[in-house]
């Protein structure tokens, strides 16, 4: 006989492990003198011991199968993927519980799987396996809802945040700040000075230009 360890998970017997059922000792002897004492001139030994053999008896935690049946079991226990689980019914079902995946019907959605015997969605992608323009979309997608819901005086105070750091991107791209840009620019227009270096000088303050503007507007 083969006992089974089972826990119950979302109303289904799971098998833990399978193994063989041991045998009572006390209860096998105590069976054997009996049997010993009714025939007289049998010898004790372990053929008879084996052949007169009480099972241990197990909790509700265990179910005891035949020699064959737990056998069977135990070659598709053996055979499961990380994503399978056996049932005491010898039914092979689905494990993706903790799973949380994306899925795009209209819009990303994040999804996750609650129980067991729910299979992964054929078009479910799990997190890691997200394409970087897939990610980009996601978050493009999040950050639009995070904008949807802030106040007007929120997303104000927010694009004036990200206009001073773009002000600092260009004084560090630059290598000069609006001031000494301006002095720069001054100088080489009256001295005719052309290059690629007035050119970048230029183009950097005439972007910094239109961002004060709208911070100024925000304000």
């Amino acid at each position: 006989m083969k006992k089974a360890l089972i826990m119950i998970e979302d109303n289904i017997e799971i098998i833990l492990n399978i193994s063989n059922v041991d045998i009572d000792v006390a209860a096998t002897q105590t069976k054997m003198d009996e049997y010993l004492k009714n025939h007289p001139g049998t010898t004790e030994s372990e053929e008879l011991f084996n052949e007169l053999a009480v099972d241990s008896k197990y909790g509700p935690e265990y179910k005891i199968f035949s020699d064959e049946e737990g056998s069977s079991l135990d070659i598709k226990l053996k055979g499961l993927n990380e994503h399978e689980k056996l049932a005491s019914d010898g039914s092979i079902i689905p494990d993706w519980k903790g799973t949380e995946y994306w899925i795009y019907n209209g819009k990303w959605e994040k999804e996750k799987i609650e129980n067991i015997e729910v299979p992964l969605p054929e078009d479910a992608i799990l997190d890691d396996a997200l394409t970087q323009d897939q990610r980009k979309e996601i978050f493009d997608q999040q950050e639009n809802e995070r904008l949807d819901n802030l106040s007007p005086e929120e997303r104000s105070r927010e694009r004036v945040m990200k206009i001073d750091n773009e002000l600092q991107r260009i004084d560090r791209n630059a290598g000069a700040g609006r001031a000494v840009r301006e002095l720069l620019l001054e100088f080489a227009r009256s001295s005719g000075i052309i290059g690629a270096a007035v050119e970048n000088l230029e183009t950097a303050e005439t972007e910094a230009g239109i961002l004060r503007q709208e911070r100024n507007e925000l304000s």
